[in-house]
């Protein structure tokens, strides 16, 4: 039988409330499916792994998922963060086999500051899943040349994206669609990507490839000018999650 965990990365830089608002909606969704939360303060979500004061980089993010997965005796992994709204769907993908790493591109991007929504064909570590003996040396060599400073520029977050020798690996990135979307919340202290609402934001067209700018969120509802209470009711509505 094929076991699955969720790594569950957190800088703990969000408000407290933020982040148990998230992580009760991941309770929901992933049903039986263990945790292994790593963060930089202790917290009380799955089982956690503490690594106080690495600070907020791009290694401290890399030594985090590394120590996550080393943690994990599960043949499957999925990649969780705190600002991302999880639907049950997305933990039912499983992985054919360990030649890819598998991102879920039925993610949409909401701004918290006015609840905007857009959708664009992208994807996003928080949305990746993969089966683990691929993810540990990606992640070992990843550490290792980030250290090093030798990791290369067009490498990216993103595992399979940029090949080497231009980036790093050999295992490619494969898509899939869940039946309801996620929501990728854009806020004032994200750590990596940068929020773009505006089509001329983008350098190509491939770049903004199904690009819908909406007020509501496909199963989700209406987010625009109502975020927070959005935000408040994931824990009073029952929507099947």
């Amino acid at each position: 039988m094929v076991t699955r965990e969720i790594i569950y990365y957190t800088d703990n830089v969000p408000s407290k409330s933020f982040l148990s608002i998230i992580q009760r909606q991941i309770l929901r969704a992933c049903g039986d499916i263990p945790i292994i939360s790593v963060s930089q303060k202790p917290i009380e979500f799955g089982r956690n792994i503490v690594m106080a004061g690495i600070g907020r980089s791009n290694l401290s993010i890399y030594r985090q998922i590394l120590a996550g997965l080393e943690a994990s005796d599960a043949d499957i992994v999925n990649f969780v963060e705190h600002d991302v709204i999880y639907h049950p769907d997305h933990f039912g993908f499983v992985p054919p086999d360990n030649t890819a790493f598998w991102y879920n591109s039925n993610v949409w991007k909401v701004r918290a500051s006015d609840g905007q929504a857009v959708y664009y064909r992208t994807s996003g570590l928080s949305l990746m899943v993969c089966y683990r003996d691929i993810a540990i040396p990606h992640y070992r060599e990843r550490v290792e040349k980030q250290k090093a400073g030798t990791l290369p520029r067009q490498t990216g977050h993103e595992p399979g994206h940029h090949l080497a020798p231009r980036g790093l690996g050999t295992i490619p990135a494969k898509f899939f669609m869940s039946e309801h979307p996620c929501i990728d919340i854009r806020h004032k202290k994200n750590k990596t990507g940068k929020s773009r609402f505006n089509k001329l934001s983008f350098h190509s067209e491939k770049s903004i490839r199904d690009w819908q700018l909406a007020d509501e969120v496909p199963f989700w509802g209406r987010t625009k000018g109502r975020f927070d209470e959005f935000l408040m009711n994931l824990d009073k509505h029952n929507r099947g999650v």
